[in-house]
């Protein structure tokens, strides 16, 4: 008898189908890499035209202590701003995306130079290039207080130093890199486009130089104010995105409020924080700051004064 035939077997499910991929954002230039030398500065960068004198003791002592580097867990895409090994601060570089089509990225740099309000700051954009210190100074009538410069300066070249290592972290090309059509007006400097260092430095010069001052009523306030314009005159220069401001100021700011509490004046900050829309940030443990503190003491008016 013959054997009976196996039953067919049933046809194999169908495969399910792949989502289709999302488009991704075009890729931006990376500036090159430069030469980093031990303290993470580029060695082979040219200097901004206004770039502080070697750092003085005062800014040294906080400086030498300060390190940039990856976030936690290794996260490549996160930078950190380390002070004797405790992460202060974490945030991303800026998204592609946002800088080639979002609304604080190139389109609004490109905006700024067809605008009027570029004519009008033309002088005062010339006058603030590499001097956001003098001009604050300048503008609160508080030049000629040589005290008060000692503090201003030593706070104004941590700031640089900082700056200057996140943008060489960083490495976000200037505007005029990714369009043609932005004439600055300004030569760039060599370094990174993110975050400003003028908005950094004008801020902590500002909140620090306030809060020296802080018995003046509303000093630190129209400071604040007046950094914030020294941001905006820098992108109305062709040399930075609104992104660059907005994360400058706010890291200014939360740099002034390490220095007040190494001072001693954690309460002396009047100013709320700019926004700050990913900055992971932490307030340093036991920070002493002897040679800044010698310098604060000395801007402090005296009861007579």
């Amino acid at each position: 008898m013959a054997s009976a035939s196996p039953a067919p077997e049933p046809p194999p499910p169908p495969r399910p189908r792949a989502p289709a991929a999302r488009p991704s954002a075009p890729s931006l230039p990376r500036l090159p890499a430069a030469e980093l030398a031990p303290d993470g500065l580029p060695r082979n960068a040219l200097p901004d035209p206004g770039a502080p004198a070697p750092l003085p003791e005062a800014a040294a002592e906080f400086t030498a202590r300060l390190r940039v580097g990856p976030g936690a867990l290794g996260d490549a895409r996160e930078t950190c701003i380390v002070l004797d090994g405790q992460r202060l601060a974490c945030f991303r570089r800026p998204d592609d995306r946002a800088l080639l089509d979002g609304p604080d990225g190139i389109a609004a740099v490109l905006d700024d130079s067809a605008g009027l309000l570029r004519a009008l700051r033309r002088d005062e954009i010339s006058a603030q290039l590499g001097r956001p210190r003098e001009a604050l100074l300048g503008f609160a009538g508080l030049h000629a207080d040589a005290a008060l410069a000692a503090l201003a300066e030593a706070t104004d070249a941590i700031a640089a130093d900082l700056a200057r290592r996140l943008q060489a972290a960083f490495a976000v090309p200037r505007p005029a890199e990714l369009s043609a059509a932005v004439q600055p007006l300004q030569p760039a400097p060599a370094m990174g486009s993110f975050p400003s260092a003028h908005a950094m430095r004008a801020m902590a010069v500002a909140m620090v130089v306030g809060a020296a001052r802080r018995q003046a009523g509303a000093l630190q306030a129209r400071l604040v104010a007046q950094a914030a314009r020294i941001a905006r005159n820098r992108e109305l220069a062709g040399l930075h995105y609104p992104l660059d401001s907005q994360y400058g100021l706010a890291l200014g700011w939360l740099l002034a409020r390490w220095l007040l509490d190494g001072l001693g004046q954690g309460v002396a900050a009047e100013v709320p924080p700019p926004a700050m829309p990913d900055l992971k940030a932490d307030a340093p443990r036991a920070l002493r700051l002897p040679a800044l503190h010698r310098l604060w003491l000395a801007a402090r008016p005296t009861a007579s004064g």
